[in-house]
């Protein structure tokens, strides 16, 4: 789940509208309902449920612990564009396989050059998705904590609970027809 400071400007989830879809659904008012409901998160990862709390990351370098090979850079720079000369060579006089052999031991960039998103797409986002991205350009993550339960949301957990007690405690009557 996302962090306070982030839901508490953002519309994440249903934990916020409290109850609010539960009486538009009951009352009636589908659109009132509808609204509600698209106006929350469509991202699947900024549920509680999706997230792991018990996970921790570590300053650990893996690639370092497995013995493999330097990270592949994002963006090609000058000296990459002179190694398509190279590769060319390669594939006219030792063949196909000899450019995959030379792709797997010298590791291309994954892009050829650094590409900006236009401002206009990036107006046309979702307020949380912009945040998101502009915590993507910045470099940072944006903090995310476990649900506590408590608060108006798990009043109706509660209840359930309390329901299915009672529902255990209570003789049931059979009638046999």
């Amino acid at each position: 789940m996302l962090d306070n400071s982030v839901r508490d400007v953002y519309l994440v989830d249903e934990f916020q509208l409290g109850s609010k879809l539960n009486e538009s659904l009951h009352a009636g008012h589908r659109s009132e309902f509808s609204l509600l409901l698209s106006l929350l998160s469509p991202d699947v990862l900024d549920a509680a449920q999706f997230y792991d709390k018990n996970f921790e990351p570590t300053d650990e370098d893996l690639r370092e612990k497995f013995n493999l090979q330097p990270e592949i850079k994002k963006y090609a720079d000058e000296s990459d564009f002179a190694r398509e000369a190279v590769l060319s060579d390669v594939l006219d006089n030792e063949g196909m396989t000899a450019v995959h052999l030379y792709n797997a031991l010298e590791r291309c960039p994954l892009v050829p050059h650094e590409e900006y998103i236009k401002d206009v797409v990036v107006s046309q986002l979702p307020p949380l998705s912009r945040e998101k991205l502009r915590a993507y350009l910045e470099d940072r993550k944006i903090p995310r904590t476990p649900i506590m339960e408590h608060g108006e949301g798990f009043l109706l957990l509660e209840e359930i609970k309390q329901s299915r007690e009672g529902e255990s405690n209570t003789p049931r009557i059979e009638v046999h027809v």
